[in-house]
């Protein structure tokens, strides 16, 4: 796997879930960065060039589904795989974060074996 392809952005806005999923995934083999919100997502993309984005779906300010679109509509970001993070019971979450421009999503709380599955499908 290239280097590149081995590098994940997470997104969230919740402190100690970032800390978890960073030791996870870097516990994994995986480069991790994190951002505690959408924009500082969106800029630390531009210099971090992650293989994948796991963005929150509820946050303050903008959520996730916002932050996607903006992803989305940036030709140097476009491309990279976001996979959207959320908690059970969400309405229509299939539907909204395909017209949102991601890839796929995953079910908080994690199971580590399936967030691991989902990852190495889009990288």
């Amino acid at each position: 796997m290239s280097e590149e392809k081995k590098k994940i952005l997470v997104i969230d806005d919740e402190f100690e879930l970032l800390m978890a999923m960073k030791i996870r995934l870097v516990s994994s083999g995986y480069l991790v960065e994190t951002a505690k919100d959408g924009v500082d997502g969106i800029n630390l993309m531009e210099q971090f060039k992650p293989g994948l984005v796991l963005l929150d779906f509820i946050m303050p300010n903008a959520d996730g589904l916002e932050i996607c679109r903006r992803i989305k509509s940036n030709p140097n970001l476009k491309d990279i795989p976001v996979v959207m993070c959320t908690a059970a019971g969400e309405k229509n979450i299939e539907q909204r974060i395909k017209e949102a421009g991601a890839q796929d999503y995953v079910v908080k709380p994690f199971d580590t074996a399936n967030l691991l599955t989902v990852i190495k499908k889009w990288l």
